[in-house]
């Protein structure tokens, strides 16, 4: 099967006629059943009643709901179906090859309509009772095909969206008037509406460095996912880059740090503070859990998140911070004792404060 579309014909279905597949692939590992279900037993009411069963509870097919019922059923990547072979039948019916949870949502939204428990807009119905298909000869090894198909489609088929390029999907959305929400249900992929405001507001910020005459050239697209995840962190957002509505950050000595933290460091021979976007979760638990520790942070240079955040995790268990810092305080060698650094003075001077207050709190 060296050119496979040479045996794809393109079909026009009702979907009453398509049959989700009880022995899919992607069923291995997700029930009991070691058995599959021979060909003559594919349309049986009971065995399609349970496959969609299986398909609705283990394969979330919400997302594809919503889009549906938004924008109504697109076939840019039309479902492949196979003839079901079994003599007899009156009716031609069509076995899902690839798309099963696709039929399933359709089956689910026009079962749930015709039992009059949902209201379709007409056009979303008309899109899903028929649909265009791609149909596998008869002459063809039909579960050949399928793995091949499938495996085109789920290993080598299209790549996902990256998020800065879901942000303009989203900037053109919203100029069209369309709500975050709308947007969400919309596009489906499991996008919520709280991940929608995110890459909006990730973008404007984003758009923000790319204007700064000093990092300008230095804002590539693949710092995109850092200002996601900023933004995604409350008290990164609204504490200490003060985003306003939009994404725009004001705060502006912050916002100058972020740029260096997340660019590479001439001055730190190209290192930076920040190298995975994710970075941002463990800055935000150091800003809120150690004052001290972050502002240290802010001012060494050559300290690294990873350091930083590996003094937070330690601190777990608080008295095992405290036997440290009596342990450490013993080793102070005795001539710096006689003639202390004035850094290091003011360091112990407030490790005298903390304890003065700490004591005044417990009486």
């Amino acid at each position: 099967m060296e050119n496979l579309t040479e045996f794809l014909v393109p079909t026009r279905l009702n979907w009453e006629d398509v049959l989700v597949d009880p022995n899919n692939p992607r069923f291995a590992g997700e029930t009991s059943r070691e058995t599959t279900d021979p060909e003559d037993d594919i349309d049986k009411a009971s065995v399609q009643q349970r496959t969609y069963s299986l398909l609705l509870e283990k394969f979330d097919v919400s997302d594809l709901r919503k889009s549906i019922m938004k924008v109504g059923f697109l076939p840019i990547d039309r479902i492949v179906v196979r003839p079901l072979k079994v003599r007899g039948r009156k009716k031609k019916k069509y076995v899902v090859v690839e798309g099963n949870r696709r039929m399933a949502a359709i089956h689910s939204l026009l079962t749930e309509a015709l039992e009059g428990h949902l209201d379709l807009p007409d056009h979303v119905y008309r899109s899903i009772e028929e649909f265009d298909a791609l149909c596998l000869r008869d002459d063809v090894d039909y579960k050949f095909a399928q793995q091949l198909i499938q495996g085109i489609r789920h290993i080598a088929g299209a790549k996902e969206w990256k998020p800065y390029q879901q942000s303009l999907l989203v900037k053109t959305l919203k100029q069209k008037g369309m709500s975050p929400t709308d947007i969400a249900e919309t596009i489906g992929g499991g996008l919520s509406t709280r991940a929608v405001n995110q890459l909006d507001k990730a973008r404007e910020a984003f758009e923000q460095m790319r204007r700064d005459r000093d990092f300008r050239d230095q804002a590539d697209i693949s710092l995109f996912s850092f200002f996601v995840e900023a933004l995604g962190r409350p008290n990164i957002r609204d504490k200490w880059l003060k985003c306003s509505d939009d994404g725009t950050i004001t705060e502006a000595t912050n916002r100058e740090l972020f740029y260096q933290w997340i660019t590479e460091d001439i001055e730190s021979k190209g290192r930076r503070k920040l190298v995975d976007a994710k970075d941002m979760r463990k800055l935000e638990k150091i800003l809120v859990q150690d004052k001290d520790l972050f502002n240290e942070f802010v001012t060494n240079r050559e300290m690294t998140i990873d350091e930083a955040y590996a003094r937070i995790v330690s601190l777990g268990d608080w008295t095992n911070a405290i036997k440290h810092a009596i342990s450490a305080l013993g080793r102070i060698p005795a001539d710096e004792l006689d003639q202390m650094p004035e850094q290091k003075m003011k360091l112990l001077e407030r490790l005298k404060d903390k304890l003065q207050k700490t004591f005044e709190r417990l009486g």
